[in-house]
């Protein structure tokens, strides 16, 4: 009796021993004190990170490549900035992990409504796990993590949140992370607009407030590149 209640909360079980593991050990492979490359933009992000940072102040170096280096949307900096990561980059390295590590609940999530089985969706996840790229961009300190984090978090509200007051502001405060967090999103949140606007099933009025979201995410994308 008490196997078979458990049985169909194995496979999210298993999910959750999968991503703590899955932490531990990318936390593991990307932790050093230094840099993993200078051919990528993770030195620009340390020093807007730097700049953002309550728990110490920037160099005078820093701080005058500040304005060199400030056009990259703010999120990513601000998180490393809150986390105390901006002036440890071993830390940074850590944090950067801890958001791919993040992707793999999502996966499992979005399968369960895309695959309808809950072991299919374990399965999706643990093969996203085993993906090399995935540790490869674990390596720098990138804003990658993070967007492909709330591109997953869009996903999983638009498939499953069905009351429209919270869908819509879930995704405006999603979409609204994901362009303050990489250009890129400009693409995908222009999509979802279009496609909210090509719902002919539904009235104008409801078309628009399906779009509202990405109204509001680039309205404050548009507020940041003008500041």
């Amino acid at each position: 009796m008490i196997r078979a209640a458990l049985r169909p909360a194995l496979p999210a079980l298993a999910v959750a021993l999968l991503t703590l593991g899955f932490a531990g050990l990318c936390i593991a492979f990307v932790w050093q004190p230094t840099l993993a490359t200078f051919a990528d933009d993770s030195v620009s992000y340390l020093v807007m990170a730097q700049v953002f940072s309550p728990w110490g102040a920037a160099s005078p170096a820093v701080a005058d490549a500040f304005a060199r280096e400030a056009f990259y949307p703010p999120l990513f900096p601000l998180m490393l900035a809150l986390a105390g990561a901006a002036h440890d980059v071993t830390r940074a390295h850590a944090a950067t992990a801890l958001l791919v590590a993040g992707w793999i609940p999502l996966v499992y999530l979005l399968g369960t409504r895309w695959l309808e089985d809950r072991r299919a969706a374990a399965a999706a996840a643990f093969c996203v796990a085993l993906l090399p790229a995935l540790w490869v961009n674990a390596r720098g300190i990138l804003s990658e993590p993070l967007f492909g984090l709330l591109m997953l978090a869009v996903f999983c509200i638009v498939d499953t949140v069905k009351d429209e007051r919270n869908r819509i502001g879930w995704l405006a405060l999603l979409m609204t992370a994901m362009l303050l967090t990489r250009t890129a999103a400009l693409a995908m949140v222009a999509a979802y607009a279009l496609w909210a606007f090509a719902q002919r099933d539904q009235s104008l009025a409801s078309r628009a407030r399906t779009a509202l979201p990405a109204a509001i995410a680039i309205a404050a994308y548009g507020a940041w590149v003008l500041l």
